[in-house]
C-alpha cells in the first residue's frame, strides 16, 4: 500500500464525514470499512479507528458514539445551521444579485453542510421575485474592492441616476441612499468618475458609496445599474 493511497483514503473519509454525517445521520465504523473498500482502499477497523483519530489531531471534530459498532458524525463545523440560514435567507431576498447568482452562491453555502441539513434547510428559503439582471456584478465588486485597497478613483458609467449629493459632509450615506433607485430618462447612463469608500447593502440591494466632485461631495449609486468600472489614477 503506497503512501499516496494512505493520504487518500484519509481524504475520502474526511469529505465523507463532512458531505453525509450530523447529529441525526451517523455512520458506523462498518459503513466506513464498506466505503473505503468500495473505492478499492485498504480498510479495516482497525485502519478506520487510526484514520478518526487522526482527523480528531488535526482539529476536525469528529464526534464518535461508543456502541459496540463505534458510529461518527461531524459535530462542529466552520458554518452552523442557523448561521448558513442567515446567509441564505440575504442572499434569497437580495435584489441586486441575478437568479443564477443567487442559485449558485445559495448553493455554496449549503455545501457547508451536511446533504441531510442542506436538504431540510433548502425548504424554508423564500425566494424575492425581484432580482437583478447585471452579470458583471461580481466584476464591477472586484474592480471596486481593488480601488479601494489601494487608495485609486473609479469611472463608472451609471443608468440609475445618482442619490442626491451633499456639500455638508456630517450628512450620513444612509440619507443619500434615499432617492437612488429612479433610472435616467431614455436609459441613456452617465458617466462618474468618484472615490469609492464602500460597497454597502441597504433594502436588499447592493450600493457603492463614494465622494466625487472637487467639493468632495458624497454620492450612492446602486451597484446592479453600473455597467462600466475602469480603475483610475
Amino acid at each position: 500500500m503506497s503512501i499516496i493511497r494512505n493520504k487518500q483514503r484519509l481524504f475520502h473519509l474526511y469529505r465523507y464525514l463532512l458531505k453525509y454525517t450530523d447529529e441525526e445521520h451517523q455512520a458506523s465504523t462498518n459503513d466506513l470499512v464498506k466505503l473505503l473498500r468500495e473505492m478499492d482502499a485498504h480498510a479495516s477497523r482497525k485502519t478506520v479507528k487510526d484514520d478518526i483519530e487522526v482527523l480528531a489531531r488535526e482539529g476536525v471534530d469528529v464526534i464518535t458514539t461508543k456502541s459496540y459498532y463505534n458510529s461518527f458524525f461531524i459535530g462542529s463545523r466552520q458554518f452552523e445551521v442557523p448561521e448558513i440560514k442567515i446567509l441564505t435567507d440575504a442572499v434569497a431576498a437580495n435584489e441586486s444579485l441575478t437568479s443564477e447568482q443567487k442559485r449558485k452562491l445559495i448553493d455554496k453555502l449549503l455545501s457547508q453542510l451536511s446533504v441531510h441539513q442542506a436538504e431540510k434547510l433548502e425548504k424554508a428559503i423564500l425566494f424575492s421575485e425581484a432580482h437583478g439582471e447585471n452579470e458583471q456584478l461580481y466584476y464591477h465588486v472586484d474592480k471596486i474592492t481593488d480601488a479601494i485597497c489601494e487608495g485609486k478613483k473609479v469611472k463608472i458609467l451609471c443608468f440609475d441616476q445618482p442619490a442626491a449629493e451633499t456639500e455638508n459632509p456630517k450628512e450620513g450615506a444612509a440619507k443619500l441612499l434615499h432617492n437612488v433607485r429612479q433610472k435616467l430618462p431614455g436609459g441613456g447612463g452617465k458617466t462618474h468618475i468618484l472615490t469609492p469608500v464602500a460597497i454597502t447593502c441597504r433594502d436588499n440591494c447592493f450600493y457603492l458609496i463614494g465622494r466625487k466632485g472637487a467639493g468632495n461631495e458624497q454620492a450612492a449609486f446602486r451597484l446592479d445599474r453600473i455597467a462600466k468600472t475602469t480603475i483610475i489614477e
